[in-house]
């Protein structure tokens, strides 16, 4: 991997969730506006392009199966959400255009798709009293479909997830924060625990490689965030260090060229008052 270099160069929340299918372009979620939109920006230009804008929190933008969509949660201001109100699931051209409905999401928990000829899209329910995390199907001009799978969880625990690009394999952080990755058959066969070799405190991912052959995955010490690649068979290699770093995730184009991934840091600054 060559050295890394800087894409979005404001001091904001920039957080890398897709990119476009022509795999020059990155998608992220951005706080720039003083409210969480969506933009997208190519890989050699400076300044982003907005793609949705709205009063909501619109976030996690990733692609439809077969590139025509992108799919969006959009989430109420707090001072319009109440207990239990639903996420909901948005869909917009990846030409541009107005947004429009999916579905309604309870416990949302993560939307993402496969890539054709698959045509699996998944969206993560988790239940109300937090001992399932729910996997629906959906279409995102149809909407909702059938449910595919329930995983048992722990109350108060983040589980990450992803779905392969052949829409085969979930994987599943698993128990979160520690060092296993649990891999479901959608094909109904049995489940596999993958256990990440000399990490722990896996944070972020598990994103997969475009090949479907390994995932990205972050992991998380006192010195700061490391980006892993990770096998199948739970070997692991760091790609990328950053000291000091809170929190990373990489995210591959698809023709697997290029890494998007995020850097995350704090500025401290000290101000003098006089005379008060």
């Amino acid at each position: 991997m060559s050295a890394p270099r800087r894409l979005t160069l404001d001091e904001r929340n920039d957080e890398p969730t897709a990119w476009m299918p022509d795999n020059k372009s990155v998608l992220f979620q951005s706080d720039r506006s003083g409210n969480y939109d969506i933009y997208k920006q190519s890989v050699d230009r400076e300044s982003p392009q907005p793609i949705v804008a709205s009063p909501e929190a619109d976030i996690i933008p990733r692609l439809s199966a077969d590139g025509a969509w992108i799919v969006f949660a959009s989430l109420a201001r707090p001072a319009d959400a109440g207990p239990g109100t639903p996420s909901q699931l948005r869909r917009v051209p990846v030409a541009g255009g107005a947004s429009q409905f999916v579905l309604a999401a309870h416990g949302y928990s993560g939307h993402r798709c496969a890539r054709t000829p698959a045509a699996l899209c998944l969206v993560g329910e988790q239940s109300g009293d937090q001992r399932q995390l729910i996997f629906t199907a959906f279409d995102p001009v149809k909407g909702r479909g059938s449910e595919i799978l329930r995983v048992g969880t722990k109350p108060g625990f983040r589980y990450n997830w992803d779905l392969s690009p052949d829409g085969s394999l979930l994987a599943v952080s698993f128990p979160a924060g520690e060092n296993c990755i649990r891999l479901f058959s959608l094909a109904g066969g049995a489940s596999r625990d993958l256990i990440v070799k000399g990490w722990y405190g896996l944070d972020s991912g598990p994103d997969w490689s475009s090949s479907g052959k390994g995932f990205y995955v972050s992991s998380l010490s006192p010195t700061g965030a490391t980006l892993l690649y990770i096998d199948l068979n739970g070997d692991a290699k760091a790609l990328w260090e950053q000291k000091g770093g809170l929190h990373t995730w990489g995210l591959p184009s698809f023709d697997g060229r290029h890494l998007a991934m995020l850097g995350y840091t704090i500025d401290s600054n000290i101000w003098m008052l006089e005379n008060y």
